[in-house]
């Protein structure tokens, strides 16, 4: 939002000078002068909204609007519930075969707008992919992508020049791969699917090239989607493969839509579980550092 972000209005009267405004301020807009909040940097103004969102008056405004309050029926999430939902979500690779209704994509979507982007850049756009023969072409380029990246990787002299060209740690963590990839292709002339599980949808997250952020960005999107989808009664799977072969092959990136001077920050499979987890994962105690 840098550089076409519309400052907030603050209306003198109605400000009872409480202060909340111009500390929550992340950008340092708002003074507070002879005891009233001011708008004194309209130009370093980023739009998050903090100050209309925090104002207990409504003396902040955009536009001369104020923003609508929290729904009437929203429900306290519980430390148990959220808890629950972080500990349990798994990464679901059995799908049904059932679509993923257009009113429970919008519910997802209109949700993610509101995950935190830095500078409140709001620079996330999304590719939602839901027709079934579409998903099977983007599967059928992404394999033909890496049956040709593994050859080389496969290759004795084709490897030493990848090396020079990616480094020899990624050679060796595709080398690492390369009995995962066989398998899989052997997999796919079974009639299975090891790329997409069958699901019935892809979700993909672009961002603009060279922006700090953008990777943070994209990640706390997709995230997002996911836990929505979760709450949903869906399932997903983050696709590391989809998303590498969408920013290193421009057809694909073309084929699912992709503009110019924008990469991929995230994919993942979505669509209604046909499989029931019935306990947690291990996982190691958090690595912290306490100083």
């Amino acid at each position: 939002m840098i550089g076409q972000a519309v400052p907030p209005e603050i209306d003198a009267e109605q400000c009872t000078g409480c202060r909340i405004c111009s500390d929550a301020c992340p950008a340092m807009v708002i003074e507070m002068i002879e005891e009233k909040a001011v708008v004194a940097r309209p130009s370093w103004c980023i739009a998050c909204g903090h100050c209309m969102a925090i104002c207990p008056v409504g003396a902040v405004r955009r536009n001369g609007n104020l923003p609508e309050t929290f729904p009437s029926n929203r429900q306290e999430v519980s430390l148990d519930s959220l808890e629950g939902l972080l500990k349990e979500r798994r990464s679901v690779r059995i799908y049904k075969s059932d679509p993923v209704p257009r009113e429970v994509w919008d519910r997802i979507l209109d949700t993610c707008r509101f995950a935190p982007t830095g500078t409140n850049s709001q620079n996330v756009a999304y590719v939602a992919i839901h027709d079934s023969a579409r998903i099977r072409a983007l599967r059928d380029k992404v394999l033909a992508f890496y049956r040709k990246l593994f050859a080389r990787v496969a290759s004795p002299v084709q490897s030493r020049i990848l090396a020079l060209l990616i480094g020899k740690k990624a050679l060796e963590q595709l080398r690492f791969y390369l009995p995962t990839m066989e398998m899989a292709m052997e997999r796919v002339q079974e009639g299975k699917d090891p790329l997409f599980h069958g699901a019935p949808a892809l979700l993909l997250v672009h961002t603009p090239k060279g922006d700090s952020s953008s990777s943070f960005n994209g990640a706390v999107a997709l995230y997002t989607c996911c836990l929505v989808a979760e709450a949903m009664g869906l399932g997903s799977c983050f696709n590391g493969f989809l998303e590498a072969a969408v920013n290193h092959d421009k057809t694909i990136k073309s084929f699912v839509e992709i503009p110019k001077g924008r990469r991929c920050t995230g994919a993942m499979t979505l669509g209604y579980r046909d499989v029931q987890y019935h306990r947690l994962v291990e996982r190691r105690p958090a690595q912290v550092n306490w100083i």
